[in-house]
């Protein structure tokens, strides 16, 4: 099964990895059963609120996220959906529509960080 996680689990995982906590594990057992979906707007607004809310820096993040998700099968946003409670969250369905080639290391951090 293709999975998107949220970007609040993503940065809970993230953030709080030390603790071992109920995102951490659940990212670490859908990264073990599942193919993890990712593309360049969850990227994007994971760094920014790691660096904001938290003041990660910014070249700490995606090396943080490649250790968790090394090769995450990308995706680009095609179409849009207007379906959650959360108009933010909208966004996030879109995303398994196209798949694209697993990526993950240097080159999606320079993408990353030019985003910024």
């Amino acid at each position: 099964m293709i999975v998107v996680i949220d970007t609040s689990v993503w940065i809970s995982a993230l953030h709080f990895a030390l603790r071992r906590g109920t995102p951490f594990q659940a990212v670490l057992k859908a990264t073990r059963e599942h193919t993890i979906s990712l593309c360049d707007p969850i990227e994007d607004e994971i760094v920014r609120i790691l660096h904001e809310k938290f003041r990660w820096n910014v070249a700490d993040v995606l090396p943080a996220l490649d250790a968790v998700l090394p090769f995450p099968l990308r995706t680009n946003v095609s179409g849009s959906l207007h379906v959650c409670r959360d108009p933010n969250d909208d966004m996030q369905l879109p995303k398994c529509e196209a798949p694209g080639p697993p990526a993950g290391g240097e080159n999606r951090r320079n993408a990353a960080l030019q985003r910024q």
